[in-house]
């Protein structure tokens, strides 16, 4: 997925199998490997604690890209002023209450603490790490931290918040083709009907992305997918009811009109 500004969209299909010998991590880095350059631009790649493994970040940084991602608990880093390994979360039960501080993100809350270190394979490369909590909606208390890893030294911590957050867009796009673009309902087999259907449902998702944000710039209402969706289809039904009209104004019979429709 890419998002750029308020617009995400599908970039790359790759249809991954199991029984192949190319793994999920493979088919990342091959797409790490095509994504188009843009001059003056940040040009990071965000995953989840799964993709931030060494050849992931390796292959982002041999591509000009910075990239950023969650790392798990039990990842070793070694931190500046010291010279041994330790999991970050050792780091975490370490650190004072003095060394978290608040930010607001999309009018959120998160409360982070900033480590700088090194990283398994790594060693001669320093790294950012933000040890992040989040306020948790109509509650009085903090979620369990999470850790943030970025290999850009002067992004600050509510650009890497931020920057995280889109990572999400991701599972609100299948979540939305499965429900209304009938990601689940495809009967196909063949490995070459299945790129096409998905290469289609990758064209819808596109196009509603860019109506939804075409359509919110001056209607704060469409401001979802699923809205631009029903706008889509009012539309059309709104087309086809005056073609019929115009059809019976030209004095076209019920037979021409339903050939003409058919047609």
């Amino acid at each position: 997925m890419t998002v750029i500004d308020d617009i995400d969209y599908p970039l790359f299909l790759s249809l991954y199998n199991k029984d192949s010998d190319i793994s999920k991590l493979d088919l990342a880095m091959e797409q790490i490997a095509k994504c188009p350059q843009f001059r003056d631009s940040i040009m990071v790649i965000v995953g989840d604690s799964w993709y931030s493994a060494h050849k992931i970040i390796d292959t982002a940084l041999n591509n000009n890209f910075h990239y950023l991602g969650m790392i798990k608990k039990n990842r070793l880093i070694k931190p500046e002023n010291i010279d041994h390994w330790m999991n970050i979360s050792d780091i975490e039960r370490r650190l004072r209450k003095d060394a978290f501080h608040l930010v607001t993100v999309k009018g959120i809350r998160y409360r982070f603490a900033q480590v700088s270190g090194s990283i398994k394979k790594f060693t001669d490369k320093k790294f950012k790490i933000l040890i992040v909590q989040q306020r948790l909606k109509n509650e009085r208390r903090w979620s369990r931290c999470y850790y943030l890893l970025t290999t850009d030294p002067i992004m600050t911590p509510k650009q890497i918040i931020e920057l995280y957050r889109k990572r999400w867009t991701i599972e609100t796009f299948y979540k939305f083709c499965k429900e209304r673009l009938g990601m689940t309902k495809s009967r196909v087999l063949g490995e070459q009907a299945l790129s096409r259907f998905v290469i289609l449902l990758f064209f819808t998702y596109t196009y509603l992305s860019l109506v939804r944000n075409k359509l919110s710039s001056f209607n704060k209402g469409v401001s979802t997918l699923y809205a631009a969706q029903r706008t889509v289809w009012h539309d059309e039904k709104r087309f086809l009811i005056e073609k019929i009209c115009i059809l019976f104004e030209q004095g076209a019979s019920i037979t021409e009109v339903k050939l003409k429709l058919a047609s």
